[in-house]
């Protein structure tokens, strides 16, 4: 099955395969698990109560009085908080033992003191929607969510509460058994242009082992390692601002290289982001050697990595990377990778990997594009939107275990014309192709 496209200057057929986007079957083998969207609908169930409370209309000692639904076999509550300025206290003491989840949701509240949350010792997940206006914040506002596993903030304290505060009260979470931290549209370029570095120390729960992190709708940095703040991390989904500082940049190249937790690894520029960076006139080893000043200071762990990583002449930057252990999945988009504008040798990777799906959409590459060598068990890969227009004829045996490619977006022209049976025979597993965006 596919579209076949036949070159003017060849006499044979050559297919150009591109991924199809209703190959729903395939993706939901390969493609795994998504970051978004987040933090998803106010009620998660249907069988969520929704409980509208007007603090207008009932005085402070009588809100949990007048929520019925708390005395019964509830077990998801989700909460909007109207005129309600400071958020009641003692609204959940009398809540039922069933209860696993709450949502709270406020867009005027400007106080969430210690004791809110007393009477949540048993949920298991809490969601807090809005609360953009906080001024004040207690430490251990969180210190009664004993058995929480998943903490959902979105949009909370994005005016007033700074990030190490808010880090602050996360700690406190310290024991419990918190699996999933999500953490979304927190900063704003308006209302904080200045506080929009993400210290990972100051998140980091001690005695917890946070498998799965979400930072994403919103621009933000990231210091130091992340590897480091959640040693159990599984999945991590973040948005990487284009204005970053330098020194934040290893960052994410030491999650993907010395984690041996990480499977699943999505990071992108934001929507919002200014124009990306543009690739530079600089040799490999010019662009290398911009790299190992940032790695003094906080990344001691990658220089002792690139000291003893493996060397070769015929790799981009003289070296064969060794990416984690158990990374399956990893998705790099409007993100730069390779500094310069020319490349004369693929970028190699160490085959011991376990890579199957590898999205590089919007990152910018030479036009030249050399490859990619030592994934033999990747099976989805798409370069869309990278500006590469011309790839070696050996480029497909690569990837041996290859079924979907992604071309779209690409001026590759010069790959039609030089394409053959023989290009498309060295990589024989690719169920589906279709015509590319640009493709002449």
């Amino acid at each position: 099955m596919g579209i076949r496209f036949i070159s003017k200057t060849k006499t044979a057929m050559c297919y150009i395969p591109v991924f199809l986007c209703t190959l729903s079957a395939m993706i939901s083998v390969i493609n795994g698990e998504k970051c978004g969207p987040v933090p998803g609908p106010f009620a998660l169930t249907n069988d969520t109560v929704i409980i509208y409370l007007d603090c207008k209309q009932s005085t402070p000692s009588t809100h949990h009085a007048i929520i019925p639904e708390f005395h019964r076999n509830v077990t998801h509550v989700a909460i909007k908080l109207l005129h309600c300025h400071k958020v009641p206290g003692g609204l959940f003491t009398n809540v039922t033992d069933n209860l696993t989840s709450v949502t709270l949701a406020s867009d005027d509240a400007v106080q969430l003191l210690e004791g809110t949350f007393n009477g949540l010792e048993r949920v298991t997940e809490l969601r807090l929607l809005g609360f953009t206006a906080l001024k004040n914040l207690s430490r251990s506002v969180f210190e009664p969510l004993r058995n929480i596993k998943t903490l959902t903030l979105d949009r909370f304290g994005r005016r007033h509460i700074k990030l190490s505060e808010l880090g602050k009260s996360i700690q406190r979470l310290s024991g419990s058994p918190i699996k999933e931290l999500v953490i979304t549209n927190i900063r704003s370029v308006a209302e904080q242009p200045y506080d929009r570095i993400l210290y990972m120390n100051d998140f980091s729960i001690k005695n917890a082992s946070v498998e799965r992190l979400i930072v994403t709708g919103v621009q933000l940095n990231y210091e130091p390692s992340i590897r480091r703040a959640f040693p159990a991390l599984v999945s991590f989904c973040g948005v990487r601002d284009s204005r970053s500082n330098a020194e934040s940049r290893p960052v994410l190249l030491d999650l993907v290289v010395l984690s041996n937790t990480i499977v699943n690894f999505t990071i992108y520029s934001s929507k919002q982001s200014e124009s990306q960076p543009k690739l530079q006139n600089v040799s490999s080893n010019e662009a290398l050697a911009q790299l190992f000043p940032l790695l003094v200071n906080d990344y001691s762990d990658l220089l002792t990595y690139f000291s003893t990583i493996s060397k070769s002449d015929d790799c981009l930057y003289g070296i064969k990377i060794n990416i984690g252990a158990r990374l399956s999945r990893m998705t790099y988009n409007d993100i730069p990778i390779v500094v310069s504008k020319t490349m004369d040798k693929p970028v190699c990777i160490d085959e011991n990997n376990k890579l199957e799906y590898g999205d590089l959409t919007g990152v910018p590459l030479p036009k030249d594009f050399q490859g990619i060598t030592g994934l033999p068990m990747l099976k989805y890969v798409s370069f869309e939107n990278t500006g590469i227009e011309t790839v070696p004829h050996n480029f497909l045996s690569n990837f041996p275990s290859l079924q979907v490619l992604k071309l779209n977006k690409l001026g590759i022209k010069k790959i039609i014309e030089t394409a053959d049976d023989e290009f498309i025979g060295l990589c024989c597993h690719i169920q589906r192709w279709a015509r590319p965006a640009r493709c002449k």
